[in-house]
């Protein structure tokens, strides 16, 4: 407030508070306790009366946060006064955050009064008990609204910082927050476009994925149940709000614990409109006691990519609950096109005994005899859970020792192709997953080798182009100390001298402090080992600089490429080299190549986060791509594997091997078998140690049915899709819908930037148009790929969340490769056994012909 407002500056009457320019709140707002019978009036009375005396010349508008149709005390009261009152809700469907059409309607009424009645108007905001949590978020709106603030997190602090200490947890359960900051960046956004808030999507709810099981009872687990509160676009009156989805309360709600499982995916299929409130509560054995896990409040207009992902901090929870969420948690809200809803799917059908087709029983009258008292059918324990103890005891270790290197050799390829530096956002720390409750060590660091040895993907590169890098050097090394070798796959692509410079960057101080600008500091202003290396990386660029600058406005791919943009990014120039360069009076044609660079940078308004839009841009084709061709080749196996005959054949003709090497004991009419049991056949020696029940399934199917023996032609996508992580396209996904809000979130505020921001902005909103329909495509087949690959453990009879996709594609993979070996041994000793016998019967005629 300068001086001659401050002297100007009316004091408000006792019992309002002023938060901006003629907008009052009632200090009643921050009150725990209702005001005795009789006292309200009079406490209205003196503040209205003092308020009339004070700005005898102003109008006055009332809002009013409250419940129920019945006319006010309030109302009635201001009504004496000739003040109009609008009433608000207190919440929507639980949630203090209003629908979005009240929002905009809150903020055109504050907008129109206060401009109107000579710029004199006052607005008084008032709520009931429990009120204050709406008014603060919507006072907060009006602020980013009417752009006195930016940063809407801080926005929403300096609104509750007046109210009581811990005052809004007592009308709220849950922290309000994340949901109210997600419709504050909703009104930040307004400038995107010009209509808002823009048009109100129809969308069908697909499913929610959660990754990391919460904590919510004492087996480390939670039974989820979901409620969605919105529009019924099925009833009769689509504009009315409801309960339009909910999942039956029932003792047998699937339980999840993190021991078993760490991914929980729950088909809902919903259709959604306008502004909708998911809500997950934990029920507990006694369906009448919940607990709310978290809650989520969104519009759909809004939902441009079809996904959304949120970590802890971004969903509503109990307040002090954080520590029930692991680090790694995150949800995700998928959602597919009203029209693609897809009718309710079948349940997968499973491979069982009753299923025709294989040997008859009576083939393997053999087996007893050739493999007496063995036992192959796992029953005891879970299959997956048995895989991974069998790596660790025997000699499928080695087996799978290849696979991790194969899995090694092809994620360093991947890897190769891109420059990986920083980690995600939201990383999911593959340490924290727990696929067995089993101690075996030998176990642990074989598998823990599988899980880390996809730790870098092109994701990184993406989020690292789009997160802030607050410090960007590193303390500096002696000059004797070589350079250390530039992050993986960061060389890729440069020459040697941009190999070199890349490591030398690294060297930069940490707390470079600018030199004061006098005479004796000549023509140079920046330290001179980061001088030299910016005019290093200028020379590989060979563009005069405002050519550089055009090409970075315009989102030229064909004139710079990735490895150039990220050099840019970490030569832009600090805070302290901008106030160092804005406070030089000299000369500035004498300034160093590297001083002239940061002055040419600091002519575009957020120049870094032009520059990690811009990478984003470049690298956004080549990750889309890799993330589809992966979940193709994903959907390709599973559809693969059920729908080959010559599998389901040899898979029914191990189940009657089965049963005839188990006949006569209570095994022997079994109708199902463990997937991971299909790993025993290679280790089930016969008596004689010649040969395993492998060898012996493989020759028995060349006599009987040779057909099946090329079953593995059918599955040609398998072993690929065996070396690809869900969990890592998951946060490719996730990194690819953060690079696109990043995005959205730079148009926006390049709408002041003036005349040097049109083009790139142009630009921008073209490359955002497109990606976000090639988003919306990757989402509708994310999630298909999601249900595919559930479907493909249940086909065989396992549980998804025990056995997910990588353990059944690995084991599937392992048993291929096992029966393709058998299958080539037996020829080769059939082969050699005919050769055998040829030799002998030509010993015998050179006999004869000699007697």
């Amino acid at each position: 407030m300068s001086l001659l407002s401050r002297f100007f500056y009316k004091r408000p009457p006792d019992g309002l508070l002023e938060f901006i320019d003629r907008i009052y709140v009632f200090d009643s707002c921050f009150c725990t306790e209702v005001l005795p019978h009789g006292m309200y009036p009079v406490y209205l009375n003196g503040i209205l009366t003092e308020l009339h005396e004070e700005h005898a010349e102003s109008q006055f508008l009332a809002i009013n946060f409250r419940d129920g149709d019945k006319r006010s005390q309030l109302a009635d009261i201001l009504h004496e006064y000739d003040i109009p009152v609008i009433d608000y809700p207190r919440h929507f469907e639980g949630c203090p955050v209003l629908p979005l059409s009240l929002i905009q309607h809150f903020l055109r009424v504050c907008e129109h009064w206060l401009s109107t009645g000579n710029s004199q108007n006052i607005v008084l905001l008032h709520c009931e008990r429990g009120g204050w949590p709406s008014l603060a978020f919507l006072l907060s709106c009006f602020l980013i609204f009417k752009k006195l603030h930016s940063a809407e997190h801080r926005t929403l602090d300096i609104v509750h910082r007046e109210a009581p200490k811990g005052f809004l947890q007592l009308f709220s359960a849950l922290n309000p927050m994340p949901s109210q900051l997600r419709y504050m960046q909703y009104v930040a956004r307004r400038n995107i476009s010009p209509e808002w808030p823009p048009m109100e999507r129809a969308l069908s709810l697909d499913c929610l994925i959660l990754r990391a099981i919460p904590n919510f009872d004492s087996d480390n687990g939670c039974r989820p149940l979901i409620r969605i509160f919105g529009r019924n676009l099925l009833g009769k009156n689509a504009s009315m709000t409801d309960m339009i989805f909910s999942m039956p309360k029932k003792k047998s709600l699937r339980h999840y614990r993190q021991e078993d499982c760490d991914v929980i995916k729950i088909d809902i299929q919903c259709p959604v409109q306008g502004d909708v409130v998911l809500e997950c509560v934990h029920l507990d054995l006694d369906p009448e006691k919940e607990v709310m896990m978290f809650r989520i409040m969104f519009n759909t207009a809004f939902i441009r990519s079809n996904v959304l992902m949120l970590n802890s901090d971004d969903v509503d929870i109990l307040w002090g609950s954080k520590d029930r969420y692991p680090r790694n948690f995150r949800a995700e809200v998928l959602f597919c096109e009203i029209g693609g809803i897809s009718p309710p799917r079948a349940p997968t059908v499973t491979l069982n005994g009753d299923m025709k087709g294989g040997l008859p029983i009576e083939a393997f009258s053999a087996v007893q005899e050739l493999f007496n008292d063995v036992e192959w059918m796992e029953s005891g324990d879970n299959a997956a859970f048995w895989l991974l103890k069998e790596f660790s005891a025997n000699s499928l270790q080695d087996k799978f020792q290849k696979l991790i290197l194969s899995d090694m050799k092809e994620l360093s390829k991947f890897q190769a192709k891109v420059g990986l530096q920083m980690p995600l956002m939201s990383p999911l720390d593959s340490d924290e997953e727990k696929y067995s409750a089993a101690s075996d060590s030998g176990y642990s660091v074989d598998y823990e080798k599988v899980q880390h040895g996809g730790n870098s993907s092109d994701s990184e590169n993406i989020d690292r182009a789009l997160t802030t890098e607050d410090s960007e050097s590193i303390a500096t090394s002696s000059a004797n100390t070589s350079s250390p070798p530039p992050p993986h796959g960061r060389s890729c692509g440069l020459s040697t001298e941009q190999s070199l410079l890349s490591g030398e960057l690294q060297h930069e101080l940490p707390s470079w402090q600018p030199p004061p600008l006098s005479a004796e500091n000549g023509d140079k202003h920046v330290d001179m080992r980061r001088a030299n290396n910016c005019e290093i990386m200028l020379t590989k660029i060979k563009m005069p600089l405002p050519d550089m600058i055009s090409a970075i406005l315009a989102l030229d791919t064909s004139v710079l490429d990735n490895d150039q943009v990220e050099n840019l990014i970490k030569f832009c120039p600090t805070n302290e080299e901008i106030e160092m360069l804005k406070n030089y009076n000299g000369n500035k044609e004498m300034l160093g190549k590297c001083e002239q660079f940061f002055l040419e940078l600091m002519k575009v308004p957020r120049v870094e986060s032009k520059l990690r839009v811009f990478a984003f841009r470049i690298a956004f084709s080549t990750q889309a791509d890799e993330l589809r061709t992966n979940l193709t080749t994903i959907n390709d196996a599973t559809k693969e594997v059920k729908e080959s005959l010559k599998l389901r054949q040899i898979m029914q003709t191990i189940l009657t091997l089965g049963n005839a090497l188990n006949q006569g004991t209570a095994r022997g009419s079994a109708v199902g078998f463990r997937l991971d049991s299909l790993l025993k056949l290679s280790d089930t020696r016969a008596r004689n140690n010649k040969m395993t029940l492998m060898h012996y399934l493989c020759k028995l199917l060349a006599e009987k049915l040779p057909e099946l023996l090329d079953f593995d032609k059918d599955l040609i996508h398998l072993e690929a899709a065996s070396k690809i992580q869900l969990k890592l396209l998951a946060e490719e996904m996730q990194a690819i819908n953060k690079g696109l809000e990043k995005v959205e979130q730079e148009l926006a505020a390049s709408v002041n930037d003036g005349a040097i921001s049109v083009g790139f902005r142009k630009a921008l909103k073209s490359f955002l148009d497109s990606a976000e329909a090639v988003v919306r495509s990757l989402i509708s087949l994310y999630s298909e790929v999601g249900r595919n690959a559930d479907s493909l453990a249940q086909y065989f009879g396992e549980d998804p969340a025990r056995c997910p996709f990588e353990q059944v594609t690995s084991i599937l993979v392992i048993f291929v490769n096992m029966f393709k070996k058998s299958r080539d041994e037996n020829a080769r000793t059939v082969e050699a056994e005919k050769k055998k016998m040829e030799k002998e019967k030509y010993t015998q005629r050179c006999n004869v012909r000699r007697l």
